[in-house]
């Protein structure tokens, strides 16, 4: 027996259309995103060690961390992407089965059966995105504390820094504000590796 005589003809359109659009879209886009945010996160570390070194004390663990989180994250992402898969593969085999046999359902006055099932199959595949969605806040939540730590102690550090090394208190709120900003650039750059980016 052929491969397509045993698989359902809704399963092998899935596949191919979900292949095809990772490689046409979301590829290209993710690893110009992982450049950008990789140099972005480097820069900002790099001025982060010019201006107040103390902080690779609590940076490089938090990185070191933050590697591990992703990691853990990714075991159960690639999972929820493999249900999500199979399951729209029943929604799109029931799909294409009403459809070919749609004359027939009308014939039988079975709509009602058919259209509750499709909708229980939607529900379904919805459950894995819902998933998807409470794994990805729980990565951005961690990595969220992880770089309000290392803002923490970057101001720790330029706080504790002895008088007279700043001319001007103007230089403490500037590099305050890129702190901040480099905070949220941080979290970009970290949550790209996952591969869903914001």
């Amino acid at each position: 027996m052929s491969f397509y005589d045993s698989t359902p003809l809704g399963r092998i359109l899935s596949r191919v259309s979900s292949d095809l659009s990772i490689v046409d879209i979301d590829v290209p886009f993710s690893f110009i995103f992982a450049v950008l945010a990789t140099t972005n996160a480097y820069a900002n570390l790099g001025v982060l060690t010019v201006v107040t070194w103390q902080v690779l004390f609590v940076s490089i663990p938090m990185v070191c961390l933050a590697i591990r989180l992703q990691g853990y994250y990714f075991s159960s992402a690639k999972e929820f992407m493999r249900i999500n898969g199979t399951t729209k593969s029943f929604v799109a085999n029931h799909l294409a089965e009403s459809l070919a046999g749609a004359m027939t359902i009308r014939a039988f006055e079975e709509e009602d059966r058919f259209f509750a099932k499709n909708l229980d199959l939607i529900d379904t595949n919805a459950s894995p995105s819902f998933y998807s969605f409470a794994a990805n806040e729980w990565l951005i939540q961690r990595l969220e504390i992880l770089s309000a730590t290392v803002l923490a102690s970057a101001a720790l550090c330029m706080v504790l820094l002895p008088p007279g090394t700043f001319s001007s208190g103007e230089f403490y709120r500037e590099e305050l504000l890129f702190l901040s900003s480099s905070n949220l650039q941080f979290l970009y750059g970290c949550f790209n590796f996952t591969g869903y980016g914001f």
